[in-house]
């Protein structure tokens, strides 16, 4: 079995637990949404969160990976490799000259992240799984310009392979957009190779665990963004409560057992798991104490959302992230409630979030 070492040493321990925290956001985000909306808006909408990652980053991530100058089937297959072990998949990569392969090893993030593995694979449907290759992969022809460059999926774990993978090569006539993307699972398949030569090992480990994180960030809230975009934010505020809460509800008893924190008063355990969630992400809060209440000021603009072009996260998703920390105090004992007072979505320098226990 070819196997890139780096994937478990890549990161500090607390940047990988921020993927494996912060990352079932995004597919709990999903999971509500074929539940509330059904597959075909939610297919829909995974196409537009995923091409709104490709517009943002393919082209200035291929530029600083150094890919500028490769054949693009290469190019494509080493973008996607390099970027996605730097967002803590298990990924494989394959040259067959006229050809280039990408592979997805599991866990992938069916219902979790790339470094948690779970049995929820069959919960996801082939469509809104498609639509990411569909919204991505299948595009880079066009912001290459190259009318030609075709993706070919031809295995999915959701259907019984052993990955999900598929190449690009260059057709011999310019394509339609309907044919860029093409389905050939079951049809072919190739072993991974060695993956593609790169210097990332060598980058210091801030540096690293910077990109893990900006890349779960990204992901855990980008779905959000767009809910807010298709159906205003309202619906976005009440999703983002419902997919928050159930991410940190699975969590919260463990990280408190983790960080050593259960022995604390309700209030202060409540404000000391809520800083250090936030912290995996890269986020600077202070506490502070007002009476009984605590206080916790987040000294930068929450990066969640300013790497999402955000100045500030906006004011239903603070108050439905308040709201969602709420009701998972009573997970862990006596209720503390959450609000946020001012913010920086009313012009505030900061984010102070209160907790309160009656």
């Amino acid at each position: 079995m070819e196997k890139n070492s780096l994937v478990n040493d890549l990161w500090s321990s607390d940047a990988r637990l921020s993927s494996q925290v912060w990352y079932g956001m995004n597919v709990a985000t999903r999971f509500i949404l074929l539940k509330r909306w059904g597959i075909e808006p939610t297919v829909d909408h995974q196409f537009k969160t995923v091409r709104a990652q490709q517009l943002a980053h393919f082209l200035e991530g291929v530029s600083k990976l150094g890919l500028s100058d490769e054949p693009h089937p290469q190019l494509c297959a080493k973008y996607h490799a390099i970027s996605n072990l730097l967002g803590g998949y298990d990924v494989g990569y394959r040259d067959d000259g006229d050809r280039a392969w990408i592979y997805y090893f599991p866990p992938n993030s069916y219902a979790g992240g790339p470094m948690l593995p779970t049995p929820a694979m069959p919960a996801s449907p082939q469509e809104v799984l498609e639509a990411d290759f569909r919204a991505w992969h299948a595009n880079n022809g066009v912001l290459l310009a190259n009318d030609r460059l075709q993706f070919v999926l031809t295995d999915l774990l959701l259907l019984g392979g052993p990955f999900d993978a598929g190449y690009w090569h260059c057709a011999d006539r310019p394509l339609a957009e309907h044919e860029r993307f093409v389905k050939a699972l079951g049809r072919e398949r190739r072993a991974p190779g060695e993956l593609p030569q790169f210097n990332i090992a060598d980058w210091p480990i801030e540096r690293r665990d910077s990109a893990l994180r900006k890349y779960t960030a990204q992901y855990a809230l980008g779905g959000i963004v767009e809910i807010a975009k298709a159906r205003g934010m309202e619906e976005a505020a009440d999703i983002a409560q419902q997919s928050h809460q159930t991410t940190m509800l699975a969590w919260c008893r463990t990280l408190v057992d983790r960080w050593e924190l259960a022995s604390m008063p309700p209030t202060k355990r409540l404000a000391a798991l809520f800083e250090r969630c936030w912290r995996l992400l890269g986020d600077d809060l202070q506490q502070t104490t007002d009476g009984r209440d605590v206080l916790l000021t987040h000294r930068t603009k929450v990066k969640v959302f300013s790497t999402l072009g955000y100045e500030a996260i906006p004011r239903p998703i603070e108050v439905a992230i308040a709201t969602a920390w709420t009701t998972l105090s009573l997970c862990l004992g006596d209720r503390v409630e959450v609000t946020t007072e001012p913010a920086q979505s009313g012009g505030a320098s900061h984010s102070h979030w209160r907790f309160h226990q009656r």
